[in-house]
């Protein structure tokens, strides 16, 4: 799939662009792509990558460095970089070749797209108020077991206590020549 604006690059040459192992490319391009990022893809589904691919790689390493965790860079970079991609996508409709597929039918399955990854975003929020809540939920649980457990050892304390006092009592009650037996 040439794009006639821009030159695309495979994933080993993107490696030896940013000198980032091959792998690693591929884990930091799923990354992206799960926060939103979209790369061109050939006539046989691989990913290829434009010049503002190279940027976001080399911005994704200069951050990797920054000891931040790779999801959270990959959402920032997604965010941080949304006209850019938004762009892309426009750029990368320009150029597709549709093919039979009627203007109409492209631009409602754009729509669904967009609704769908809508629908997606509020199905993340969900998520993370559930984990939120699962959290409390936890917590609470953990404090209420702890008191529990207190209040289970001081009980058994006190028990201990009285029985150690009923034993002295009961010894003092003995006369002193049943100690002999």
């Amino acid at each position: 799939m040439a794009n006639n604006t821009s030159k695309e690059y495979s994933t080993k040459e993107i490696s030896h662009m940013t000198d980032i192992a091959e792998s690693t490319i591929r884990k930091y391009a799923l990354l992206l792509e799960r926060a939103g990022w979209l790369f061109l893809r050939n006539e046989n589904g691989y990913r290829v990558f434009t010049e503002k691919d190279i940027f976001i790689f080399n911005e994704f390493k200069n951050l990797s460095k920054k000891n931040l965790q790779v999801d959270d860079i990959a959402k920032i970079i997604a965010s941080k970089h949304k006209n850019a991609m938004a762009e892309a996508v426009t750029e990368r409709q320009e150029n597709l070749d549709v093919q039979g597929v009627s203007p109409v039918t492209l631009e409602k399955l754009l729509e669904k797209m967009d609704m769908l990854l809508q629908e997606n975003e509020i199905q993340k929020q969900f998520n993370q108020e559930l984990l939120r809540r699962l959290d409390q939920q936890s917590r609470y649980i953990e404090e209420s077991l702890e008191k529990r457990d207190q209040h289970l050892l001081a009980s058994i304390r006190e028990v201990q206590e009285i029985k150690l006092l009923a034993a002295a009592a009961e010894e003092k009650k003995k006369k002193w020549f049943e100690f002999w037996k």
